[in-house]
């Protein structure tokens, strides 16, 4: 009886966990360019966003200064600065799968573009950020690492 006591205790415990885990937090991108903090959007809604708070090499050589949005394809927007840029956006739970976001969009400052997205917290240190034209299969992957505001990027490796 004691160890049916305590094998339910610890699955109890464990299952407790799992259904806690966050999505909110800092994560390092897979080729570790960047650092996105993803919290709520606002307030008032269960969405969730995503902002560039840190960038492996934050100054273009090209021109000294600050990296910018300029590949934006809307002109008025390629001043904009990449660290403090809303990268994810409009993310909601999906009511059938725990740990699953969906019907956001991830933008792309590095071409210019925004794709549908959808994540997927598989364990709660890992996030897979699926960005796609048109349906997921059709998609693309990366495996995001949460991270410390203390951990470095790692040097380019390119």
């Amino acid at each position: 009886m004691k160890r049916l006591l305590v094998a339910f205790c610890v699955f109890g415990f464990s299952a407790s966990i799992a259904s806690e885990m966050s999505i909110q937090g800092l994560w390092k991108t897979q080729d570790q360019r960047a650092k996105i903090e993803i919290q709520s959007c606002s307030q008032a809604s269960q969405e969730i966003c995503g902002v560039i708070v840190e960038l492996r090499e934050p100054i273009d050589p090209e021109t000294g200064k600050e990296k910018t949005d300029k590949f934006n394809p809307d002109e008025r927007r390629r001043g904009r600065k990449l660290l403090g840029l809303v990268n994810l956006s409009g993310f909601k739970p999906d009511a059938d799968e725990p740990n699953h976001w969906t019907g956001g969009t991830i933008y792309s400052p590095r071409e210019g573009k925004t794709y549908s997205c959808e994540i997927t917290l598989t364990d709660p240190n890992t996030l897979e950020v699926r960005g796609y034209v048109g349906i997921p299969l059709f998609g693309e992957s990366q495996i995001w690492t949460r991270t410390t505001k203390d951990e470095k990027l790692l040097p380019n490796s390119e």
